[in-house]
């Protein structure tokens, strides 16, 4: 079996469609300042259904937006444990609430009315996106 040789007219078009194709990467680069756009703030969403929160535990940047959104049909609340409380949200069926997160730290929230019935649900907070992984802090090896 011989492989056949690209005639030089495809080859040249191969060049330009590549190079076309760079060139109008970098024309969208350059044109877009990426600190002139307008993004909205990152925003996480934790359903309530079945007594449970999903997910139960959630790594997320300050400034993050968590939404709870109550899929049971009885009323439940995502309401901080830590004293004094910095949130508590309730949550009627089929009703949705939010919190955002500026402090950097670990929060863990229950369900009061079903506190003995529900898991307890956790948001990790990190200060430093680099250094956020997913589920895995890393810690900072300049500091």
């Amino acid at each position: 079996m011989t492989a056949s040789t690209p005639s030089r007219s495809t080859i040249r078009l191969l060049v330009l469609g590549t190079l076309s194709g760079l060139g109008l990467g970098l024309a969208a680069f350059l044109i877009t300042d990426p600190a002139q756009a307008q993004t909205a703030p990152p925003e996480v969403v934790i359903e309530v259904r079945n007594f449970t929160y999903d997910p139960l535990n959630v790594d997320i940047v300050e400034g993050t937006t968590v939404r709870w959104i109550n899929r049971d049909s009885v009323g439940h609340t995502a309401t901080e444990r830590a004293s004094p409380r910095t949130f508590d949200v309730s949550l009627s069926p089929g009703v949705s609430g939010t919190v955002t997160f500026v402090t950097p730290g670990r929060y863990r929230y229950f369900c009061s009315p079903h506190e003995f019935n529900m898991p307890i649900g956790v948001i990790n907070v990190f200060a430093d996106p680099n250094i956020w992984r997913g589920s895995l802090y890393i810690p900072s090896l300049s500091k």
